[in-house]
């Protein structure tokens, strides 16, 4: 069913106006402080057994939980200090679970009760995840997967290895999280867990959609969603619908995803899920945005932002912030540039991160199984595509800084050349028959060397004199005393005849063939040097002859 727009709008407006509590959190919490305050272990079971009561009473425990007075105070301190964790995780008070999930851990971990050390690990680990830390996060899976594998259990490692491919999902490395997550859905397999296994599809839904391949995200989201409506789970449905909506955009089937979002959202509000609540809000903004309605997308952005904001998710906030801007960029500019700002500082908190270094020491130590040797392997083809990639490119930059200085030289070259030849007027060269034969066999011999050069595309004065057996010096010292002029400037002279010429003679020939035919790799200064010779540029020259 489609909602009313002025409906949506009332009800995503007022989603925030209060922190997401449960009905019972004063309590709950009024409990926790007085089992920190009591003295006396009479009072602080009796203060336990009330705080267990209460979360049975609130259908947050499956079983009766209850101690006697024979139970160690560690063992009852671990348990308190995981079920708050437990339960801070679940309304969604991550500082909260944080601080209880740390003081229950190293209770867990002397109390030698290896299951429950595990769960504990993974809810840290996941806790940290929301709270945008992964490094930390990182940490504790990867303790938790170490614990897991002294288990054995294919249940508990299908579940830290969800989490691993979180946390690589978190950290914008979607393609290390899909061996974690293809793995963990084989031992999902194993343990015929069907709840867990269509967790671990929306994870590969994500996964494949930020590596956009959207036809596979789509299929482990609608594989996902399949289950969850075998186990009647409307809360686990809506968050699938959720990831269906996003591989549905990045398939441009953009109406089919808005009617998932509008399934999801209400009942997302409903289970009191804010964070993927949040989620899907920015998609159905951006959606709206995209089918131009800045008006009716800014609501969704703005529970967005609220929501992330109260969680500090600043990666989601940021999104959401961007939305609101670009909502509000043309009719409301002033309004919209403190959405800017926000935007801005969240980004550069988010990129000053550097959560890459840590994945990668994380994966390194992971342990000698199948995970291990994907992973080293990995790293290993990665090491040799890199210094593959930096010895190409180091090459090509030695090519191009050789290139460069070779162009620089000849530019130089010319100039110096084109410089004597401007120190005099354009003239005719002079006439041959008046000097002696060996002083015209001379002359004819430098016109030859000098026009096989120009006809290769090159112009080399002192080889030249090399092949007349003669130092530099004294080849320019007898030409200029025979021509009255310096060998660069004459056989520029040559250069240009020859180009016109060939002008004459191949009208097919366009200016930048002649000027290469003549020696000449830039064009402008070939038409500089022809101007000179012959007072006109190519292009008028070209013309004339028509």
């Amino acid at each position: 069913m489609r909602f009313a727009r002025k409906a949506i709008f009332i009800l995503l407006s007022s989603l925030m106006s209060v922190a997401p509590l449960q009905a019972d959190d004063a309590t709950v919490r009024k409990l926790l402080g007085a089992y920190d305050a009591a003295t006396a272990p009479a009072e602080r079971l009796s203060v336990a057994n009330q705080f267990f009561s209460t979360l049975q009473a609130d259908d947050f425990l499956d079983r009766q939980l209850s101690f006697s007075p024979s139970v160690h105070p560690d063992t009852l301190s671990q348990q308190v200090c995981y079920w708050a964790a437990e339960y801070f995780y679940d309304t969604q008070d991550y500082e909260s679970a944080l601080a209880y999930g740390r003081r229950a851990l190293p209770l867990c971990e002397a109390g030698g009760n290896t299951s429950l050390l595990g769960e504990c690990q993974n809810l840290l680990a996941i806790t940290c995840i929301r709270l945008g830390d992964s490094p930390a996060a990182a940490r504790y899976a990867k303790q938790c997967y170490q614990t897991s594998q002294q288990l054995g259990d294919p249940d508990a490692l299908s579940s830290v290895l969800n989490t691993l491919a979180a946390i690589y999902i978190g950290a914008n490395l979607p393609h290390e999280a899909e061996q974690y997550v293809l793995r963990g859905i084989d031992y999902c397999l194993q343990a015929g867990n069907q709840g867990r296994l269509s967790i671990l599809y929306g994870m590969a839904s994500e996964a494949y959609h930020a590596m956009g391949r959207q036809e596979q995200a789509l299929d482990y989201a609608q594989k996902g969603l399949a289950i969850e409506q075998q186990l009647g789970r409307k809360d686990k449905e809506a968050i699938r619908l959720t990831q269906m909506a996003e591989a549905l955009t990045g398939l441009a089937r953009f109406s089919e995803a808005r009617e998932a979002l509008e399934k999801a959202i209400p009942q997302l509000q409903q289970d009191e899920n804010y964070q993927s609540l949040g989620i899907a809000c920015n998609k159905m903004g951006e959606l709206l945005l995209n089918d131009d309605q800045p008006q009716q997308a800014r609501p969704y952005f703005d529970v967005a932002r609220q929501i992330f904001s109260q969680m500090g998710d600043p990666y989601n906030e940021l999104h959401a912030q961007l939305g609101l801007y670009n909502c509000l960029k043309d009719s409301l500019p002033q309004e919209a540039m403190p959405h800017l700002e926000r935007y801005n500082a969240l980004r550069d908190t988010i990129y000053a991160r550097s959560v890459a270094d840590s994945m990668a020491m994380m994966g390194a130590q992971l342990g000698n199984d199948r995970l291990r040797q994907e992973k080293d392997a990995a790293h290993t083809r990665a090491r040799v595509i890199l210094y593959v990639s930096v010895g190409v490119v180091s090459l090509l930059l030695l090519v191009l800084a050789g290139l460069f200085i070779v162009l620089r030289q000849r530019t130089r070259r010319f100039e110096r050349q084109f410089n004597e030849l401007s120190a005099a007027e354009p003239s005719d060269p002079p006439s041959t028959e008046s000097l002696a034969e060996d002083d015209r066999q001379f002359i004819g011999r430098v016109n030859a060397l000098a026009f096989r050069q120009i006809e290769e595309g090159r112009i080399d004065v002192s080889a030249i004199a090399r092949e007349m057996a003669m130092s530099m010096t004294a080849f320019r010292h007898r030409f200029t005393a025979l021509l009255g002029d310096r060998p660069q400037a004459y056989i520029i002279r040559l250069r240009m005849e020859r180009a016109r010429q060939l002008f004459d003679e191949h009208p097919e020939l366009n200016i930048s063939e002649v000027a290469i035919k003549c020696g000449f790799d830039d064009k402008s200064n070939f038409t500089r040097a022809f101007k000179h010779v012959h007072g006109m540029t190519p292009s008028d020259y070209v013309r004339q002859q028509k």
